[in-house]
């Protein structure tokens, strides 16, 4: 499994050397499969992490703190949260040479239900994963009492999360609803003095 990490770093790193190339000498040809290498990168992280079910965020070893390991339940939620991330990626990598840029966008901007489910998908993957905590925080009573802000931010991260899954189902689901919601919830805002 180890190849597995080893495969998404340098998909990852391939991606962002070719996007910087056709930043740096104008070879805008190479944008499209560089930001596609990131997505098959981040895929390739989200399925290394289901199938081991571990992963470890290393940040700061060279400052004494030995970063954190998350196991299970965590772990796999990680991964689903990597999983969500790597599939948006690609469907922006595959709407550009589609020339689909624009529609996408203005599709978004007028029908965003897929974009907050993806998004409230890919956050309550991450809020239950902060809220259940690293091995590391798991460790000690002290170490479980100094992460409770952060598992309490996980857990309020879950609740918007839901609310977000119910828009977004709702604004796939019944679009005219969800448009006289909003337009009674945007109305009931104080208008900014002209």
């Amino acid at each position: 499994m180890k190849w597995l990490g080893i495969l998404e770093i340098l998909l990852v790193v391939a991606g962002f050397l070719l996007v910087y190339a056709a930043e740096r000498y104008s070879l805008t040809f190479l944008v499209t499969p560089g930001i596609f290498l990131v997505g098959v990168g981040i895929l390739v992280g989200g399925a290394e992490v289901l199938l081991r079910r571990e992963v470890a965020f290393r940040v700061g070893e060279e400052q004494g703190s030995p970063g954190e390991t998350f196991r299970g339940a965590a772990a796999v939620l990680w991964g689903v949260f990597f999983l969500v991330l790597g599939v948006g990626v690609l469907v922006f990598a595959a709407a550009r040479p589609l020339g689909l840029e624009a529609a996408v966008g203005d599709f978004l901007k007028e029908r965003p239900g897929a974009a907050i489910l993806v998004g409230s998908l890919g956050s309550l993957g991450l809020g239950s994963a902060l809220s259940l905590g690293s091995a590391e925080e798991r460790s000690s009573l002290w170490a479980v009492v100094g992460s409770l802000p952060r598992r309490l931010f996980g857990i309020v991260l879950i609740l918007l999360a839901l609310v977000g899954v119910a828009v977004g189902l709702l604004e796939i689901v019944a679009p005219a609803t969800f448009d006289r919601l909003l337009e009674a919830a945007l109305g009931s805002l104080p208008r900014a003095p002209e």
